[in-house]
Parts: structure tokens; sequence; C-alpha cells
């Protein structure tokens, strides 16, 4: 019986978790082999003899790597199964019954208080700095990144949801770049030594 393309996906996760991903290697491997002898044109083949007994050298004979308890990989058919429908939602989370499909409606958190000295003030960016924002504070998201975003050259993975800040979070990033290359004395930039690259959806 074949498996279908889950069950595949799920054994081949299974073999890498367990070490044994050399074996997929293998298989693509002898796959796109047979590939490419079935697209070759087709020419007289030279037939030989093959006699029916032979002998190998020993150490000749390809051992195995490792052996693989196949058993330990195969899926039972309740692991593809969602068996428990009780779930706990919170308070007000209503269901609504649809023609093939449900809904699940759940209220938004209640807004936690802003407690003193949680938000940033955009007076603790330099001077030269605080042209870039039009607000007086930093919101609760980009409050808590400022520390990374300006004033060290740390990678940063920022997933928020949408009006979150990203953007100006960014911008904390772009300002942290540009305060490396400031001339105090100036107040000039030296654009030659530096690139800022920002990445964005069209209509961002």
């Amino acid at each position: 019986m074949r498996s279908d393309a889950g069950q595949c996906v799920n054994v081949e996760v299974s073999m890498r978790e367990k070490g044994v991903s050399w074996i997929l290697h293998e298989l693509v491997r002898d796959r796109q082999t047979k590939a490419h002898a079935s697209d070759a044109m087709d020419v007289d083949e030279i037939k030989l003899e093959v006699p029916k007994t032979a002998t190998s050298a020993p150490g000749s004979t390809v051992q195995p790597k490792r052996t693989v308890d196949l058993e330990s990989m195969a899926f039972s058919r309740s692991g593809h199964l969602v068996s428990n429908k009780k779930s706990k939602l919170p308070d007000g989370s209503f269901k609504r019954t649809k023609k093939g499909y449900e809904e699940i409606h759940v209220p938004a958190p209640k807004h936690k208080p802003i407690v003193d000295g949680e938000l940033v003030p955009i007076s603790d960016l330099p001077p030269w700095a605080r042209e870039a924002f039009t607000v007086p504070r930093l919101n609760r998201v980009q409050s808590k990144i400022y520390p990374i975003a300006f004033g060290t050259d740390d990678p940063i993975l920022f997933c928020v949801p949408t009006g979150a800040g990203k953007t100006n979070v960014a911008m904390l990033t772009i300002l942290n770049e540009l305060s490396e290359y400031h001339d105090e004395a100036t107040g000039t930039f030296d654009l030659d030594a530096f690139k800022v690259i920002y990445v964005a959806p069209m209509k961002a």
C-alpha cells in the first residue's frame, strides 16, 4: 500500500531526528541515477556472459554504516488524528459552526497598565536622531527592544503583529548604524563607509 505525502514527510522528519538522514540521501541519489538512465538514448547493449558463481575479495563488500530500527519509526493511526476534543478557552470565547468549518472567537486580552519608566522617551536618543520620530516616546514593544536595536550590533529576529511598531524598530537599527559614522564636531556622517538595506512590502 502506498503512503500519502503526509506520511512520507513524517517518516523523513523522524529519520532526520534519529540521525539516519543519510538513508534519505542515498535514496534520492539512487532515484536521480535511475531517472538519468531512463532519459538516455536507446543504444544496443553489449551482451556479456556473467558467470553463475563468483567470489569477492575480503573487505570488498560494502558494510552497513549502522543498524536502523524501522519499527521505532512506524506511526500508529492515532498519531495522525486529533482525538482530544476538549479544550479550555479564555472566558468570553464562543464558537460558530459554519458549513464546512468552525469559527472560534477569542476576546482580546485586557490591556496591561503602563508603569512609570516603561516607555523610552525620544529625548533619550542623541539630538541628531530625534528628528526621525514624530512621537514623544516609543511604545511598549519598541521600548522593550530599544536597548538591543539602538546601542548594539547584535542580530535581531523581531516578530510582532501588524501595527506593533516594527518600522520604528527598523529605524532604530538604522540610526544605530549611523551613530558609528557620525562626527560629533561637524555633525556629518561618513556616508561612504557603510550601507543600509531596507527590504519591505510594496505598501509599507
